[in-house]
């Protein structure tokens, strides 16, 4: 079966159908699902006296930063780890998007359908169901129209956001497993996007990208924020001391880890992100005191401290 999706309502319309079950895994299964301009279309509109069909260096950056994002949840979604370096060049390409820049205005526009044609050919291993159902809230997800949520003194848009919100936790609840963790990766790779964009056109009077909308003061407030948590990311593969194993509840695990310069930091294992048997050998190294291989991403403050970590692979 054929469905093209002319817009929004019809893409939560056919969610609410897989979700509830009104498909067999076996139709779905042969469900060919595409996507009109309206759902396969990223614009990013940028207001200000300095985006007049231009694109400044910290924009350029801004848009980076967002594709480099989206590769990681295309690693992630490929392989299961999200590292850019999994991705072939060939990979990349697939995942990349190309925006046009309208003439007197900054007005990119990136066209998503081969990236999400592109999509189809990792979800193996799911059921049909699963499938369509990451395939459409991706869509959904990448053109704006689903996820970001950002901060608004406007009831309308407060009201708005909380039913995407609610939205999108039926869907990634419907999903489950592995399914719901690609949905989760878009999810972050758009609210990384739109920040750096945010921060990389921090004198703009508005920002647009799909339906959310960034006005001055929200720019202002982003940018504050990002200059008083100076950051940088890396990512850290290496063997690992882990102390303080405990189990915080049937969904995760909690300890400390310590890299091999000495630095020490706290670290949470979703037990959807990882097998029990990985999981186990994290275990094992702590009740052992013996060291383990593990590739994990920190943001470090400019004191030096981490704010922030995710173990990415567990060897």
């Amino acid at each position: 079966m054929n469905i093209t999706l002319n817009n929004e309502q019809e893409a939560f319309a056919l969610l609410n159908k897989l979700v509830s079950g009104e498909f067999s895994d076996e139709q779905a299964e042969n469900l060919v699902v595409t996507f009109s301009e309206s759902i396969s279309t990223l614009e990013i509109k940028i207001d200000g006296e300095n985006y007049h069909g231009t694109v400044p260096g910290e924009l350029a950056r801004g848009l980076w930063e967002f594709q480099a994002a989206l590769y990681r949840a295309g690693a992630f979604a490929t392989y299961g780890v999200a590292d850019i370096r999994k991705l072939t060049n060939e990979q990349r390409a697939q995942f990349e998007l190309v925006f046009d820049v309208k003439e007197g205005s900054t007005d990119l526009i990136a066209d998503l359908k081969e990236v999400m044609e592109n999509l189809k050919g990792v979800f193996d291993g799911m059921s049909g169901i699963q499938k369509s159902i990451t395939l459409i809230t991706i869509a959904l997800i990448i053109s704006g129209l689903l996820g970001f949520q950002h901060h608004s003194d406007n009831e309308t848009e407060i009201a708005k956001e909380r039913q995407r919100t609610e939205q999108l936790k039926v869907v990634k609840d419907a999903a489950l497993g592995r399914s719901s963790q690609i949905i989760s990766k878009y999810e972050q790779a758009t609210e990384i996007g739109v920040t750096s964009i945010a921060k990389g056109a921090s004198d703009a009077t508005q920002i647009k990208a799909g339906r959310v909308t960034l006005d001055r003061a929200a720019i202002i407030e982003i940018n504050k924020k990002s200059d008083r948590t100076q950051s940088t990311a890396e990512v850290i593969d290496s063997n690992f001391r882990v102390y303080e194993m405990q189990t915080k509840d049937t969904t995760k695990d909690a300890c400390v880890i310590a890299s091999p310069d000495g630095r020490e930091f706290n670290i949470t294992i979703h037990h959807d992100e990882f097998s029990e048997t990985l999981r186990r050998k994290i275990w094992d190294a702590a009740e052992k005191r013996q060291t383990i291989r593990l590739e994990v991403s920190v943001v470090v403050n400019s004191d030096g401290n981490i704010r922030k970590s995710q173990v990415l692979t567990i060897y």
